[in-house]
């Protein structure tokens, strides 16, 4: 079973694979994105930021083909059961957007301890909330018009140098928003705005 297989890999400390007695100086973390573009290019940014690389081994994988919810969380299983892994925690980012496997992928990453960093409606609200507290409801055609306001983008490109010295201001714009859901009982699919990449990033 692939639950068993996960937690078995879990050994001290909570970590995937992580033997007794090992310790490394870096803790090593997964991230399966969804998007070919925009999340890698800014995860892997934040891989060379020097404070961050000095604790943490970073491995973003871009998504390819049908990297849906589900397929995404299906792949961080798979490598999740791999009896070799020595990986401190696994991670999925992807969108709400119009997904009909989003409540499948989160079972299934609960099911096999494989984090989520999931942003409704789109990674896009995640760059805004670098530049400004958002709180209304938007679709992703609006959240890629109000970014290309912040950042005068085109496309999926992302400059990084303009949005990882606004982190803290993310992270706490992010956590204003989950705090005003925890108050007003919404979840998820009905928490737009909302982004759990702060966690992510806290993380690393």
């Amino acid at each position: 079973m692939a639950k068993a297989a996960s937690n078995r890999m879990r050994a001290d400390k909570g970590s995937l694979g992580r033997k007794v007695g090992d310790l490394k100086p870096k803790r090593t973390f997964v991230v399966f994105c969804e998007g070919a573009r925009t999340e890698p290019i800014y995860l892997n940014a934040l891989r060379r930021l020097g404070s961050k690389t000095s604790v943490v081994d970073l491995k973003v994988i871009s998504g390819t083909g049908d990297s849906a919810p589900l397929n995404l969380v299906s792949k961080a299983v798979k490598l999740a059961e791999r009896n070799d892994c020595e990986i401190d925690e696994i991670w999925c980012v992807f969108d709400v957007d119009d997904h009909k496997t989003i409540n499948q992928a989160i079972k299934l990453a609960k099911e096999n301890n494989i984090e989520l960093a999931i942003s409704n409606p789109c990674f896009e609200l995640w760059l805004i909330l670098h530049f400004c507290d958002h709180r209304s409801t938007l679709n992703c055609s609006k959240a890629s018009n109000i970014r290309m306001v912040f950042d005068n983008s085109k496309g999926k490109e992302v400059n990084p140098n303009l949005y990882l010295p606004r982190l803290a201001t993310a992270i706490k714009h992010s956590e204003r928003l989950d705090q005003m859901y925890d108050q007003n009982g919404s979840e998820l699919p009905n928490n737009n705005p909302s982004s759990g990449m702060y966690r992510l990033v806290s993380r690393l």
